[in-house]
């Protein structure tokens, strides 16, 4: 069993709806579980954070769940048949892409271990980045840079960004199953997410 996971804030709820509708109609496709808050689930941190916690109950109560991937509220589906599961394996334990600042932590997925759910406990305990710019981005990115290549290649398995994390404008050489609006200000999310389902609106009916 895939879980997939997202949250929003009601200061983005227009958009982040309209990338639930594609997020739930990819998932009722390919048999994978939703779960989703709007809401965050510690009121003494920025919402970025809850992904952590959201991420850890998953793991915690469901143990006939392989992996769990955490994907942004800003993101949209755009191939439907795409089958994540066949990117992910029982060896590693985290799955993440990498933009030009290092791994970007809009979209990733996690094994369902004791070491994941370690990991993940070791990034929330790394108070140091809340209220900084990138957030728990940060904790994570700090993670990764203090791993050794050994452990690097035990531990986490880098995707090309066109499969899972692929930003606007930008070329590559297959077409993007996911995009991700990083950087992208409100309003021109809101537009582009607007145009999407009018191309998927049909599909979301048929459901």
């Amino acid at each position: 069993m895939i879980t997939i996971c997202s949250l929003y804030t009601k200061d983005i709820e227009d958009y982040a709806i309209i990338g639930n509708r594609s997020k739930i109609y990819w998932c009722k496709k390919q048999g994978y579980k939703f779960v989703f808050l709007n809401e965050i689930l510690d009121n003494t941190r920025p919402a970025a954070w809850s992904k952590l916690l959201l991420l850890q109950q998953e793991l915690n109560l469901n143990p006939d769940t392989s992996h769990v991937v955490w994907i942004d509220a800003d993101t949209y589906i755009l191939n439907y048949d795409f089958d994540i599961q066949k990117i992910l394996d029982e060896i590693h334990t985290l799955f993440i892409s990498k933009d030009f600042n290092g791994i970007n932590a809009g979209i990733f997925a996690i094994t369902n271990t004791q070491q994941s759910k370690d990991l993940i406990s070791s990034w929330w305990g790394n108070t140091k980045h809340i209220g900084t710019a990138w957030q728990e981005q940060n904790a994570i990115m700090e993670w990764y840079k203090e791993l050794g290549p050994i452990e690097i290649q035990r531990l986490v398995k880098i995707i090309p960004q066109y499969m899972i994390n692929a930003y606007p404008n930008e070329r590559y050489f297959e077409m993007p199953n996911i995009i991700h609006l990083a950087g992208v200000n409100h309003a021109e999310r809101t537009n582009m997410f607007i145009k999407l389902y009018k191309k998927d609106e049909k599909l979301f009916n048929c459901q």
